[in-house]
């Protein structure tokens, strides 16, 4: 956003685009929601490509981007009063050569991918030696980094995985996947992950709507490659919203703007995106396939 008020770029299409690059990028094998998503379907009879997966958020996202841009780019941005002046390079400064903790973070990374690609050991474990390492050798800044992990959104998947395994022990997921209807029942899931990821952790939907459409994949002739990535590019696609963490950022970081003015543009395009990202996904990876 620095970058955008620097520039003279509209922040609204930059915002979105970083956004939609993000999570482009989300449901590789290494990032969180993609080992999430394959790991839940991995205790359950159905396959999954990691490739596919990957590869139909990667594909949506960019077609995304390239309508932002071409729809947006030539709007204008809703500036206040002296905004177009030159930026203060002051908080744009970048230091120099990166000191030893970056050197060490950047070891760790590599690591970290060369033994979850390389040895398959399990990511999570390799994450948590990786951070444990960091903070014993810099333990002044330990307190930060403690600080900087989202409590609230861990309390909540911890929660919502409790709550998913009670239903299952229960047998409500398998009833209610036995009276679903195919292909309308699979909009449906898209729309309800749609909706509720633009204002809660698409991290904790994905690990409620997986369960839920096991049943229904077993049951019906649904592809179940497409359906799951059709739910998994439907919840994370809407995290533009000022009610998920990555629009809170780009609403917050947004510099030279009407504030109001710019949170009505990112909550009309979160519409746009709540209303038209399910049947996208829907039709290309569902519909076609089953």
């Amino acid at each position: 956003m620095n970058f955008a008020y620097r520039y003279k770029l509209n922040p609204l299409v930059v915002g979105m685009m970083v956004i939609s690059g993000g999570h482009a990028g989300a449901f590789s094998p290494l990032a969180v929601s993609g080992a999430l998503v394959l790991g839940l379907v991995d205790k359950t009879d159905l396959q999954v490509s990691a490739v596919a997966l990957f590869s139909a958020s990667f594909l949506i996202n960019l077609v995304l981007s390239i309508l932002t841009y071409a729809l947006l780019a030539k709007r204008p941005a809703p500036l206040v009063e002296g905004a177009a002046e030159a930026a203060d390079d002051e908080d744009l400064a970048v230091s120099g050569r990166p000191d030893w903790r970056q050197w060490l973070t950047l070891a760790s990374l590599v690591a970290l991918v060369v033994g979850a690609l390389g040895f398959h050991l399990e990511i999570g474990f390799l994450a948590l030696a990786a951070g444990a390492l960091l903070a014993l050798v810099d333990m002044k800044r330990q307190e930060k980094a403690v600080d900087g992990i989202s409590w609230s959104t861990l309390l909540l998947v911890a929660g919502m995985m409790t709550y998913i395994a009670m239903l299952e022990k229960a047998g409500i997921i398998e009833e209610i996947s036995e009276h679903a209807a195919g292909l309308v029942v699979a909009l449906l899931l898209c729309f309800t992950v749609a909706i509720t990821s633009a204002f809660a952790s698409s991290t904790a939907i994905l690990t409620a709507i997986i369960p839920i459409a096991v049943p229904l994949l077993l049951s019906s002739h649904l592809s179940a490659a497409g359906l799951i990535a059709a739910l998994a590019v439907s919840t994370t696609i809407v995290d533009t919203s000022p009610f998920s963490t990555n629009g809170a950022l780009v609403l917050n970081n947004a510099r030279g703007v009407d504030t109001r003015r710019f949170y009505r543009q990112v909550i009309s395009y979160t519409g746009g995106i709540v209303a038209l990202g399910p049947v996208v996904a829907w039709g290309a990876l569902v519909l076609p396939w089953s």
